[in-house]
């Protein structure tokens, strides 16, 4: 695997500072590992990320730009990379980990100015898919109790009263899918908005 050449100061173990440590999320919100050291080479800052295979772990360098926001009452950073995306970035190697005074990218505890957020974080616009997807799912084979029911049930037997519990839990899933659905898109529509004033 190719590796970046330039030199680089490693953090001391144990102090960090900054953005370092920080649990590091992909575009859709993905964990792709941790903040290892903010560096500066030249004019250029990146974010040199901890990957979090425990069998090919790397220390990626990504460019700031790609930074999308930092939530530092989480110690969250998303970047606006997909995990694919992320995993092309090429490693810097341990052997160019060096003493600040020789190194060509230095470690930046200072975090400088970020940019314009522009997208919600896909936690805070949606809320948890795998509960809604959860719920859905046991309210549909509710319905679909019910209708067996409905079909093979005399209409004078008690067992037809029964069909009201798995109806109201199939229109109440309903209710709360569009409800979801609708913020949303409203929490969309207000990070959209906040990107083009910032624009």
């Amino acid at each position: 695997m190719a590796t970046a050449s330039w030199t680089w100061q490693l953090p001391p173990a144990g102090d960090e500072e900054g953005l370092e440590g920080y649990q590091v999320t992909d575009i859709w919100d993905r964990p792709v590992g941790s903040v290892r050291v903010l560096l500066r080479l030249g004019d250029d800052f990146y974010l040199v990320v901890r990957s979090r295979s425990p069998v090919n772990a790397a220390d990626r360098p990504i460019p700031i730009e790609h930074v999308a926001f930092a939530d530092h009452g989480r110690c969250v950073v998303g970047l606006a990379l997909s995990r694919e995306q992320f995993a092309q970035y090429p490693p810097l190697s341990r052997r160019n980990a060096v003493r600040a005074e020789l190194a060509d990218a230095g470690r930046v505890t200072t975090v400088p100015p970020l940019p314009a957020v522009t997208r919600v974080p896909a936690q805070a616009a949606t809320g948890s898919l795998f509960a809604l997807a959860f719920f859905l799912s046991a309210a549909g084979l509710l319905a679909l109790l019910a209708v067996i029911l409905f079909v093979t049930a005399p209409w004078d037997s008690w067992e037809f009263s029964l069909f009201g519990i798995p109806a109201a839990f199939f229109l109440l899933a309903l209710a709360l899918g569009y409800r979801r659905t609708v913020r949303a898109s409203g929490a969309a529509m207000v990070g959209s908005r906040i990107s083009g004033s910032r624009s």
